[in-house]
């Protein structure tokens, strides 16, 4: 299922905000968004289909990926399994950071993903897109914008340790329905996942 299908399948919640708070619930894409991919795509014609997620910004700013927790180095990987997660990062800091970041001369340290054949061609994988640091701040907009599937629980976590971020949310529907923040957490709830739209309301 495509991701611009998802809202037709799942409860959408969309608000929109000014662009600071907007910066601040980008950190929310940590906790991981679903998207759709089919076995035998390669890692590279995914992370292209991210909003802003251009060729040049996967080789160059993209330095950090893991694939169900194993280091990758070569995006013509492809998907072989029906369920996988995948950790974006910018090139870290230190030791670690030279150790993870792709086409390390240290990988002979670390473990890293390895092709898998597909076990069927074509079939539908639900992938898991953790985005962290300056990935986050510099796409999470585009994302939140185009809109993005997840758990609610996460949802309604993050949103409860900042409670500024609810007040600055203007414009809430659930499913094109009205609503405030007293009754936000509570519908929230009644869902395993949420579609949720966000955009910026001073541009």
């Amino acid at each position: 299922m495509a991701n611009k299908n998802l809202k037709e399948s799942y409860p959408v919640l969309r608000t929109s905000m000014e662009s600071l708070p907007i910066q601040r619930l980008v950190t929310v894409l940590q906790s991981g968004i679903f998207r759709s991919a089919i076995q035998g795509q390669t890692l590279l014609s995914f992370l292209s289909s991210l909003p802003g997620f251009t060729e040049d910004y996967i080789a160059n700013r993209l330095q950090t990926i893991f694939l169900n927790g194993d280091s990758v180095d070569d995006t013509s990987l492809v998907f072989s399994e029906g369920s996988v997660t995948l950790a974006l990062s910018a090139a870290m800091p230190g030791l670690a950071g030279a150790l993870l970041r792709k086409g390390s001369p240290l990988t002979s340290l670390r473990k890293t993903a390895v092709q898998k054949q597909p076990s069927q061609s074509s079939s539908p994988v639900v992938v898991k897109v953790k985005l962290f640091n300056v990935i986050a701040v510099e796409k999470g907009r585009e994302l939140l914008a185009e809109g993005v599937l997840l758990k609610s629980e996460d949802l309604v976590s993050f949103l409860k340790l900042r409670p500024t971020l609810v007040k600055a949310m203007h414009e809430t529907t659930l499913n094109s329905e009205p609503i405030g923040p007293r009754e936000l957490f509570a519908n929230l709830e009644r869902y395993p996942k949420i579609f949720l739209i966000c955009n910026a309301d001073d541009v």
